[in-house]
């Protein structure tokens, strides 16, 4: 089977409520991920709310750029490594490579 044509869709489309109310779920976990992230905790946290921030930025390539003018995200997801994300659609993986490396030489020079 192919994709569905979303343009495709009437208004009432179930298709179209259910893949719009899974990206606002999506994005509302990672709003969450960020601010437990914004404060101390410990290692086994860290890894998990990261992952479930990686992971949640998988689906919806757009999503990504919602997130992108968040300084939280960086500090976020500071010390994982690329080969965290290569699930990840490139262009997502692209994005999240840049504003890593970019908050990487911010805090060289400071």
């Amino acid at each position: 089977m192919g994709q569905r044509d979303i343009a495709a869709c009437s208004a009432s489309c179930l298709y179209r409520l259910e893949r719009a109310a899974a990206k606002k779920d999506l994005k509302d976990a990672i709003h969450v991920a960020l601010e437990l992230l914004s404060g101390e905790v410990n290692v086994g946290l860290r890894l998990f709310y990261q992952g479930q921030i990686i992971s949640n930025l998988s689906p919806f390539e757009d999503m990504i750029d919602d997130f992108l003018g968040d300084p939280r995200l960086a500090h976020a997801l500071k010390g994982r490594a690329p080969e965290d994300f290569t699930n990840l659609p490139s262009l997502v993986r692209s994005k999240l490579g840049q504003l890593l490396e970019s908050a990487c030489e911010r805090g060289r020079d400071k």
